[in-house]
């Protein structure tokens, strides 16, 4: 189907009305001028929030989950230098049943409601990590004053894992990418709060970590990237801060 380009039409072209092409998946191009409009429009992003109603279910912790941390976890925590202080910030819970460290993540408004949660399995049995909500449509940025309030920031750091989040928050504002694989709908909620973001993965994900800064530059986000040999959370604060800030 073709449309009137609103860039040509501010420019007294296209008076045709047919230069921006639409597409069925909701993304238009305009071969004359080339704006471009994602297949994420208003329009399908409102579709896509009404769904999400739909299908949500509440999200809910393991019935034993308790904060007495176990021992093994605590000591896995501490090669990270993750403080108790931490611990108990981020409400990190233990559940002796599954055998699993549990990181609640809760939502940064004062109802701080529980959206997902992700564990940590030490039964040495299965699979590493478990989690139950969905992690990857979630933004909870995380700063010094967690929760971090969902305001306007110069720049917002991304990570795979979440005590790298943890620990680059110290002095920074960071979110937990939860993996290296996200969507460019989520990426563009990220300019209610930045348009700057860093995207910090290790050299095993450096491809990965390529093509987010590229979707995220496409998206009109100014980008640095940031690839160590090792994930954030290996690193002290001080190199933490000369990778972010080198």
């Amino acid at each position: 189907m073709k449309e009137q380009c609103p860039k040509c039409k501010e420019r007294g072209n296209d008076t045709s009305k047919d230069n921006l092409q639409r597409y069925e998946d909701g993304h238009a191009h305009c071969y004359a001028c080339g704006y471009h409009i994602f297949a994420n429009s208003i329009e399908g992003l409102m579709t896509q929030v009404e769904t999400k109603l739909e299908e949500y279910k509440p999200v809910i912790l393991p019935k034993d989950a308790v904060p007495e941390i176990d021992f093994r976890a605590l000591t896995w925590l501490a090669q990270f230098d993750i403080s108790m202080e931490e611990i108990t910030r981020y409400r990190m819970l233990w559940s002796k049943a599954f055998q699993l460290l549990v990181f609640p993540i809760y939502s940064s408004n004062l109802e701080h409601e529980l959206l997902a949660w992700q564990g940590r399995n030490f039964s040495g049995f299965g699979a590493k990590y478990w989690s139950e909500g969905q992690l990857h449509n979630i933004i909870v940025p995380l700063s010094s004053t967690y929760p971090a309030a969902t305001r306007k920031t110069d720049y917002i750091v991304l990570v795979e894992d979440y005590i790298s989040a943890i620990k680059v928050s110290r002095n920074h504002t960071a979110v937990c990418l939860f993996g290296s694989h996200t969507t460019s709908l989520w990426l563009k909620r990220f300019h209610l709060l930045t348009d700057t973001l860093y995207f910090w993965l290790d050299n095993d994900k450096a491809k990965e970590a390529m093509k987010l800064a590229k979707i995220a530059s496409m998206l009109n986000f100014k980008v640095k990237l940031i690839i160590t040999k090792n994930d954030p959370k290996v690193y002290s604060d001080a190199e933490i801060n000369e990778a972010i800030q080198g």
